[in-house]
């Protein structure tokens, strides 16, 4: 793996306190601290704004169960007004 670039960056002093108590803490370098949160960023803004991601639920068996077909179960949704 060949080194990275050398940058400077400002940030404000409460980011960065931040940012090294979560490296103290995780027992990681802050480097990769940023290198993570700059990843995380830069993947979220690769997916369109808007993205709708359905959560993921399950009821394990125990959620409403109706008896009856599609038709009537529509009917109970969108009542005729």
């Amino acid at each position: 793996m060949r080194p990275g670039v050398k940058t400077t960056v400002e940030l404000p002093d409460p980011l960065l306190r931040q940012a090294k108590a979560y490296a103290i803490d995780h027992g990681v370098a802050l480097r990769e601290v940023f290198e993570k949160a700059l990843g995380m960023l830069l993947r979220e803004g690769s997916q369109p704004p808007g993205t709708f991601r359905l959560q993921t639920i399950t009821t394990k068996g125990e959620g409403l169960q109706i008896e009856g077909n599609w038709t009537e179960i529509r009917s109970l949704i969108h009542p005729a007004e």
